[in-house]
């Protein structure tokens, strides 16, 4: 009998999605680019228009009462107002098109720079748009035949795959009687780097954690200049390009450069879970700015030596998705 019941629920709520799926917010994530088209679009009026509605009701009593034609007029020229409102804000919604939704990648705690491509193809402007994210809001418009990119900065806490959620397209243009809206649910996986150390030790060499001792480092002909980092001998200190360039700067001798680094999560012991992956992504970006090769080792995962932007979002993209401990 319980069977049954649950059953003939998960029925209704399904003939439910199918008939109201924005009101019911239960669709599946759904592929870009859409169109807004009618069975998407949701109209209510405003506090102000139901204001209006009342006033227009109050008046036609009135004019009922004292028999009064003028006022008869008014009542059903502003009944035909609202009429028109609504069909107007209907129509700033229909037909526009959700073109793309792209973010790169951040750190966990800095905000997620979503960016929504939309565009008309009806030859309407498309005024006093306003775009939703839970209490993120961004306002826009659309001209006519043309396109227009939203920003959205949404706020990060978590490392791993972001869950979007629904976005809403609102408007209550143009007289602000009523309110259109429609729901997004787009299937994009957005991705959250991890928070790096902010404060710890330097890059450890080949099997050798902690230790900054730099792994086959025998060349002494200079190969360009770098940043000055605390523990560099005085012999490498660039003096005249450093006075130039007014900041200190050391030489970066040829071999050192290519010297390779393997970080390994297995050797951290001493941390938990959360924070190995804080050393880790702190070490990534470490030897990257410092033009090493960096191999990384992480439970279920072996990333060979590599440099490069590519190599850098594979290996904090790992990072990222590993398990929470």
């Amino acid at each position: 009998m319980r069977a049954l019941s649950e059953q003939l629920s998960h029925g209704a709520l399904a003939a439910l999605e199918r008939r109201l799926p924005a009101l019911t917010r239960l669709r599946a994530p759904e592929s870009l680019p859409l169109r807004l088209g009618m069975r998407r679009i949701y109209v209510l009026p405003t506090r102000f228009g139901l204001f209006f509605a009342v006033s227009v009701f109050a008046m036609l009593l009135t004019a009922l009462n004292y028999d009064n034609a003028s006022a008869l007029i008014l009542c059903f020229f502003a009944a035909a107002l609202g009429h028109n409102a609504l069909f107007a804000t209907f129509r700033n919604l229909h037909g526009l098109r959700v073109e793309s939704l792209r973010a790169l990648p951040v750190f966990a705690g800095e905000p997620l720079l979503l960016r929504i491509e939309l565009c008309e193809g009806e030859g309407r402007d498309r005024d006093a748009l306003r775009l939703h994210r839970g209490s993120v809001e961004a306002l826009f418009a659309v001209p006519a035949r043309g396109r227009c990119e939203v920003e959205l900065a949404i706020p990060t806490q978590r490392r791993g795959i972001f869950p979007l959620g629904t976005l809403r397209i609102a408007t209550s243009a143009p007289y602000g009687l009523f309110v259109a809206w429609s729901y997004l649910h787009p299937d994009t996986a957005l991705l959250v780097y991890p928070r790096p150390e902010t404060d710890g030790p330097p890059l450890p060499t080949i099997g050798e954690q902690g230790e900054i001792t730099t792994a086959r480092r025998g060349g002494e002909e200079p190969e360009g200049l770098r940043e000055w980092r605390r523990g560099d001998p005085m012999r490498l200190i660039a003096w005249r390009a450093s006075a130039r360039a007014d900041r200190l700067l050391s030489k970066e001798l040829a071999e050192a450069a290519s010297a390779e680094v393997e970080l390994r999560y297995e050797e951290l012991s001493g941390l938990d879970h959360e924070a190995r992956i804080a050393r880790l992504t702190r070490w990534v970006l470490l030897a990257e700015r410092e033009g090493r090769r960096y191999a990384l080792r992480v439970p279920g995962s072996i990333i060979p030596p590599g440099h490069g932007p590519e190599h850098l979002d594979r290996c904090l993209s790992t990072l990222a998705r590993l398990p929470e401990g």
